[in-house]
């Protein structure tokens, strides 16, 4: 039987610090890069965001079940680190797409909140466990892309894809599923919290209503 404590601690053990931590100074250049983006209407790094907020809209509402609501975003953000992790095998491609996910959240906060808002991002305790589990994702990625350009062969890479594809269901999707209801808890809340708030501040009044005969 399988220690699992052992497993999951050699598991955290073979992840690159220095590769997550330039995961998150990527993500930050991005992240505050999207004023300047956004205040010189750059449209080429506009375009993306802005559609994907778009659709992400579409396939998820507050006013949807509770479950319905998990089930979205966990799979949007599972899907999207995936791709994090499989654009290692496009060698240099993670190194970008760290930079470009900082700059798409930052967009799409600055759009919809206004740029003071970029700085809540660091406090949301929802971000605490989808950032980490993000630039785990692009650091793996970025292994296996830096492996590709030394080696030149996907054959040898690909025990470096398994272990990345391990970590990632086995730390990754359980953090993931973690924040996504924590997430979803959070909206509910707070659409309840806002609901109860203005039913005090303009109770319902009474209707007299006459009936003309």
């Amino acid at each position: 039987m399988i220690d699992g404590y052992a497993f999951y601690a050699t598991m955290i053990r073979s992840l690159r610090v220095e590769l997550i931590l330039l995961s998150a100074f990527l993500f930050f250049v991005g992240l505050f890069s999207a004023p300047l983006v956004v205040e010189r209407k750059i449209e080429p790094l506009l375009f993306y965001p802005r559609w994907m907020w778009h659709r992400i809209q579409r396939w998820v509402k507050s006013d949807d079940p509770f479950i319905k609501m998990v089930l979205a975003i966990c799979f949007l953000n599972a899907t999207s680190l995936l791709v994090n992790i499989l654009s290692g095998l496009l060698a240099v491609f993670p190194f970008l797409f760290g930079f470009l996910v900082g700059l798409h959240i930052g967009v799409i906060v600055i759009e919809e909140t206004g740029k003071w808002s970029l700085i809540g991002i660091l406090i949301n305790p929802v971000a605490f466990l989808e950032l980490p589990t993000t630039w785990i994702s692009l650091s793996i990625g970025m292994e296996l892309g830096l492996f590709l350009l030394n080696r030149l062969s996907l054959v040898e890479a690909l025990p470096l894809l398994r272990r990345g594809l391990l970590i990632y269901g086995a730390l990754i999707l359980p953090l993931l599923l973690v924040a996504a209801l924590l997430e979803v808890f959070l909206i509910k809340w707070g659409l309840k919290l806002a609901e109860k708030r203005k039913d005090e501040e303009h109770p319902d009044s009474v209707d007299e209503t006459i009936v003309e005969r």
